[in-house]
């Protein structure tokens, strides 16, 4: 979905406004006798994103393997603009508007460290590998997270029922929703528990061998559109029915699309025999660090970590996209206040839950008998924004 800028959507809404007016003076000869008024709104958005299921890593207990503790990142609130155009027709004929929403929730970070000890689970990254030991434990990491949710509305809205006390109101449109999820990862060995090596020990300096951490980029973009519906309530507050209070409950249904990408870069140590030139992946506890060892079939004696190498093992994948239904629910209570014939002020508490707009996407590694089965294993994620906001409309 391309991206709307608020100068691009203003755009839009003004060649809206002059085209509609030069149709309403056509049929009616004058803007007294207009067909329809226009409206116009910009709203700010203070939201909380919720339920976004990120979790790097979890704290393992060996003492009890069944019981982990997942770390999950706290999402702040921010700031988000709504803008909104349309047309009110005359003698209650209803009202079709146009909005654009754009949430972000950027760089959010979640690290932790505990050097030297291992409990810390390598859950995004790809279990063939990972980390130090070839157990997916690390004793630190750090992570960051991106979400962005863009919402396009159009809608046509007509009065339902009126009363003395509460006015009611229904709503039927169109709706298309794009959601990305960008999460990334790096686990560490801070306290490798290796042999310092320092001669005898080594011939040269190898900061190559210093442990590298274990890196994990994953994203996830999802594009849908489908029909919504909904229903408004309205009752005025106060005898002038300048203040009025509203509630309203929507429903949107969803037919997408999901693409996610993963990588996840782990390493391990190799051995290559001097004697043989066989290069072998080596496993815990990698004692061959601290050895000496016969380097030559005379029988001459050398450090074995002459002849060790850290290699970088890549895991990618792309998982095209396939189709993914999902469906928004709203739900909102305001009080608006008109000041003006022209300019209404209001403000309330507005919640919105995403269902299955995105998945996440991880490598997953069975041992069957002697055998290494690898698949992608995938799980559909949602998403809820809830929060205050305030905005001010116009109808001219």
């Amino acid at each position: 979905m391309p991206k709307l800028t608020g100068y691009a959507l203003l755009t839009l809404m003004i060649v809206f406004f002059v085209v509609g007016s030069a149709f309403a003076q056509e049929a009616e000869g004058d803007d007294d006798g207009s067909l329809f008024k226009y409206i116009a709104e910009i709203e700010i958005w203070v939201a909380q994103p919720t339920g976004l299921d990120y979790s790097p890593a979890t704290v393992f207990d060996a003492t009890n393997p069944f019981f982990e503790v997942y770390q999950r990142p706290t999402h702040g609130t921010s700031e988000s603009f709504r803008y909104a155009g349309g047309l009110e027709f005359r003698r209650d004929a209803g009202a079709l508007m146009l909005s654009y929403l754009e949430h972000r929730d950027e760089d959010v970070l979640l690290g932790e460290s505990s050097p030297g000890n291992y409990i810390f689970t390598t859950s995004m990254a790809s279990p063939l590998l990972a980390g130090l030991n070839d157990d997916g434990l690390a004793d630190g990491y750090d992570s960051q997270f991106d979400t962005t949710l863009r919402d396009l509305r159009i809608n046509y809205k007509r009065a339902a029922f009126e009363t003395n006390r509460v006015n009611g109101s229904w709503w039927v449109g169109v709706r298309r929703v794009a959601h990305r999820r960008i999460a990334n990862a790096s686990y560490y060995a801070i306290v490798d528990g290796l042999p310092p090596l320092i001669p005898p020990l080594v011939t040269f300096p190898r900061p190559d061998l210093d442990p590298r951490p274990d890196v994990v980029d994953t994203a996830s973009r999802y594009s849908g559109r489908g029909l919504e519906m909904g229903m408004e309530f309205e009752t005025a507050m106060l005898k002038s029915k300048k203040l009025k209070l509203r509630a309203s409950v929507g429903m949107a249904f969803l037919r997408g699309k999901v693409r996610s990408e993963y990588t996840s870069i782990s390493h391990a140590f190799t051995f290559q025999d001097p004697l043989t030139g066989v290069t072998t992946v080596m496993e815990p506890p990698y004692d061959l660090f601290g050895e000496i060892i016969q380097v030559s079939a005379g029988g001459a004696l050398g450090p074995a970590v002459d002849f060790i190498d850290q290699i970088t093992v890549v895991d990618s994948f792309l998982d095209e996209k396939r189709s993914l239904s999902g469906s928004v629910i709203d739900t909102e209570v305001s009080l608006n206040y008109q000041i003006h014939k022209t300019v209404e002020f209001y403000g309330g508490f507005r919640g919105s839950s995403y269902s299955n707009v995105g998945i996440e996407s991880r490598r997953e590694v069975a041992q069957i008998g002697n055998q290494l089965l690898s698949s992608i294993a995938s799980e559909e994620q949602s998403a809820e924004y809830e929060g205050f906001f305030g905005g001010v409309r116009f109808h001219f």
